[in-house]
């Protein structure tokens, strides 16, 4: 259940809303000598309203076919999230999700920022050379996009320290980035992000770099931790997002409860201030929040509550 209060305007908005109801299936045959074939096929879907999340594509999410060896690494074809989606997840407190959902900021191309979907693509998942560390390279053929796109990533994972590296090279409408007199534009997203978990406290930091052809950089970083609180945990994080239209920033704080390994209840709030120049809203527009885009500098307030269960 979400309000919502954009500023200048004396109605509060108010809506049931999915976030992020999927349901998939998943299959793997192993065909002896340390090969494997495998399948993923996701579809979203918006459980407040029984549509699909996506309305012209039922497999909206990951739809691949794969082969795996335990020595040579892995190779799928279909429809994959982008190495970023694996990075920003992992140094997010909200695990993109709730008010604080890092990709409203930093994701798409108005906002400057990494792409989160490829289709047509094909991903390649090297075999671990080093315990902990995780290697990641797609590209995306011109079969409905402009151009060749690429994206990689390299993940390191040691107990308490976790590190992501994610890169992409995508060609995108130049209106859709601030230079509309150009056609298409290459816009490079460099993405790193880290966590440490102490005892009491874990540590979260982001920090994004974005270039576009004929445009100066667009910059990002995001602060924020989680604190355990009995059967719970606290969760807090500062996004920032800076252009040369304009800045945007965003502060959430909220609580999650743990009923059970599959049961989440939670709620959070967050204020999201758009400079005169920018408009970026709270919540992606794929999980229908019942959220806009807002007028040039206008600030949204948001508050949240619901459920998780995972099966």
């Amino acid at each position: 259940v979400n309000a919502v209060k954009y500023d200048g305007e004396s109605s509060t908005r108010k809506t049931v809303s999915s976030d992020t109801s999927l349901i998939g299936f998943r299959g793997a045959e192993q065909l002896g000598g340390g090969l494997a074939a495998y399948f993923k096929l996701e579809h979203g879907f918006q459980v407040d309203t029984g549509t699909q999340s996506n309305a012209t594509t039922f497999w909206n999410r990951e739809a691949f076919v794969g082969l795996r060896d335990s020595k040579l690494g892995a190779v799928e074809l279909g429809t994959h999230w982008s190495p970023f989606i694996f990075v920003t997840g992992k140094s997010d407190p909200f695990a993109r999700a709730q008010t604080g959902a890092q990709q409203s900021m930093l994701s798409g191309h108005p906002a400057r920022g990494y792409t989160a979907q490829l289709s047509n693509s094909v991903l390649y998942a090297a075999p671990t050379f080093i315990e902990g560390l995780a290697i990641r390279a797609m590209a995306q053929f011109p079969e409905d996009t402009p151009n060749e796109n690429y994206a990689g990533s390299v993940e390191y994972t040691n107990d308490r320290l976790y590190v992501g590296l994610a890169m992409d090279s995508i060609e995108v409408a130049g209106a859709t980035v601030g230079a509309p007199g150009a056609g298409f534009v290459h816009s490079r997203t460099t993405g790193l992000g880290v966590t440490y978990r102490f005892d009491m406290v874990k540590l979260f930091g982001y920090l994004q770099h974005n270039k576009v052809d004929t445009l100066s950089s667009g910059k990002g970083y995001l602060l924020g931790a989680t604190v355990p609180i009995g059967l719970g945990e606290f969760r807090a994080s500062w996004i920032e997002n800076k252009r040369d239209t304009g800045d945007a920033s965003l502060f959430a704080i909220g609580y999650s409860y743990f009923l059970s390994k599959r049961t989440m209840v939670y709620t959070s709030a967050a204020l999201l201030d758009n400079s005169d120049g920018t408009r970026l809203a709270m919540f992606p527009s794929s999980q229908d929040m019942g959220t806009r885009v807002p007028a040039l500098g206008q600030d949204i307030k948001g508050f949240q509550v619901g459920v998780r269960h995972l099966f």
